[in-house]
């Protein structure tokens, strides 16, 4: 089993992050494997600010600014080094290829949690035409798309903002997420919200 989280941006400025998020790793039920995904957070937030100077190509901030998740993936390695940081699709493929295996026996699975980089699946020569390219599309999109690509048990988003202010799922979608999230999500995969700053 494999699950995967996006774990928002907005929460790196939080103090006790690691404490949390290592809580709520524990939390979660035996999965054999946690891919977590880290998202722009502030770093993006500026070049979005430049862009509304600059008038920025849209390729070309998309892009910059998956690279920037590049970096924030190894900002949340260095705050938890005992996670693998997974930075390319040979380390991806073996770390979800040696859990699978590991699901033979469903009682002896343990959690295990990675770093994803989303280089190792998404970028400029790797699956680029797979996500639109723009603003519309975020690290909650980029987070759904590899969830799609591992036919994951479960994308969970962390978040700042909790989805039971939100009526339907409808709702819930464009209030929560990006743009581009509900034509990349496909019907089977599960998506849950958790607001971690409340956790």
């Amino acid at each position: 089993m494999v699950r995967v989280i996006k774990l928002g941006g907005s929460l790196l400025d939080l103090p006790d992050l690691t404490a949390r998020l290592r809580e709520f790793i524990d939390s979660q039920p035996n999965s054999g494997a946690l891919l977590i995904v880290v998202g722009g957070g502030k770093i993006v937030n500026a070049v979005r600010d430049y862009d509304l100077i600059h008038s920025i190509d849209p390729v070309a901030s998309h892009w910059l600014c998956v690279d920037l998740m590049h970096s924030t993936a190894q900002l949340l390695q260095a705050l938890l080094p005992e996670f693998p940081f997974l930075a390319d699709t040979c380390e991806l493929s073996s770390f979800v290829s040696e859990e699978s295996d590991s699901d033979a026996d469903v009682d002896s699975v343990v959690t295990k949690a990675a770093i994803v980089s989303p280089l190792s699946f998404y970028s400029r020569t790797l699956n680029a035409q797979s996500l639109p390219v723009g603003w519309q599309t975020t690290s909650d999109s980029i987070s759904a798309f590899l969830a799609t690509m591992l036919r994951a048990d479960e994308l969970i988003l962390l978040k700042s903002t909790d989805e039971s202010k939100v009526d339907d799922q409808d709702s819930l979608k464009q209030s929560l997420t990006d743009e581009a999230f509900d034509s990349v999500v496909p019907e089977w995969l599960k998506v849950r919200i958790v607001n971690l700053r409340a956790y």
